[in-house]
């Protein structure tokens, strides 16, 4: 992960994946997109980021404060995060 994105709501999450994406599409076409928001199926919005990876992930503030803290979450995956952000803060 190289960029994270948080938002406070569902809806402004998306346009600004939407945006990314955008741009992701005609500039830099080797950076992948993330989306994490409330709604969405967890194990799916995980399982699809461990298989396909993401530069940068755009989610909302409950949903990734949800996956950092899941008892059940994989380990490879908090380690993402832990290393985009300063492992004091963890």
């Amino acid at each position: 992960i190289d960029a994270l994105i948080i938002s406070p709501t569902r809806e402004l999450a998306q346009q600004i994946y939407d945006v990314v994406n955008i741009f992701l599409k005609t500039e830099i076409t080797t950076f992948k997109s993330a989306l994490f928001v409330g709604g969405n199926s967890i194990t799916k919005d995980i399982n699809d980021f461990i298989e396909n990876g993401a530069n940068i992930v755009v989610g909302t503030a409950g949903r990734l404060e949800d996956l950092l803290t899941r008892q059940n979450m994989t380990t490879s995956f908090r380690t993402y995060f832990k290393n985009l952000v300063n492992s004091n803060f963890f």
